[in-house]
């Protein structure tokens, strides 16, 4: 990187608000990366409202990523996470075509 430059983050986009995805999520944005999550509808309007909420042993944490559903979805990311159930993921597969 030259002198002056600011480094991008690396854009992920999480498929999936659940425990993993969630928990992967926010690893992700902790470490400083871009983390979209990607979830249905009815999911979008209540992460846009609650928020994600992480808990540990130590602490429970509210954290307010940027959320997409599949008809939201535009191509940009470096990285997509499958964190969805089995019998999702035909369905995930075809959500994230835009963004491949």
């Amino acid at each position: 990187m030259l002198a002056g430059q600011q480094e991008t983050p690396l854009r992920f986009l999480v498929v999936g608000a659940g425990a993993v995805g969630g928990f992967v999520g926010a690893r992700l944005a902790d470490a400083g990366y871009d983390v979209t999550m990607l979830v249905r509808p009815r999911s979008a309007a209540r992460l846009r409202d609650e928020g994600l909420r992480i808990a540990s042993q130590e602490q429970t944490r509210l954290l307010r990523p940027s959320v997409v559903t599949a008809g939201e979805l535009t191509p940009g990311y470096d990285a997509i996470v499958l964190a969805v159930k089995s019998d999702d993921l035909e369905g995930a597969m075809a959500d994230i075509e835009p963004a491949v």
